[in-house]
């Protein structure tokens, strides 16, 4: 979280699954997030800034865990990132402003 304090320094999140038990089966609406999840993303946010923060699938690895749709819903619908501007700029924004993907 030292990191932060450099302007130009930003943080990619990703197996978010990784960081409490995963059920068996996911169901369709679940989500990894769950009351024994460390507060990393809140400590993330408070250091960095939701606008220094992307979002990255960890591709191959989802696969054989919880899979693609699974991992992105995960990030999308966390609590951490509440309001529509932060999953915005976590989910794709961010990287814009960082790649010229023009």
């Amino acid at each position: 979280m030292q990191l932060a304090d450099f302007g130009n320094t930003y943080l990619k999140i990703h197996g978010l699954g990784e960081f409490n038990n995963r059920p068996n089966a996911l169901k369709e609406k679940s989500s990894h997030f769950s009351d024994d999840t460390p507060p990393l993303l809140n400590m993330a946010k408070d250091s960095f800034g939701y606008k220094e923060i992307m979002w990255g699938s960890d591709y191959p690895p989802l696969s054989g865990r919880e899979g693609y749709r699974n991992v992105m819903k995960t990030a999308m619908d966390n609590t951490v990132f509440t309001k529509p501007t932060e999953i915005d700029w976590i989910m794709g924004k961010t990287a814009l402003t960082l790649f010229d993907f023009v």
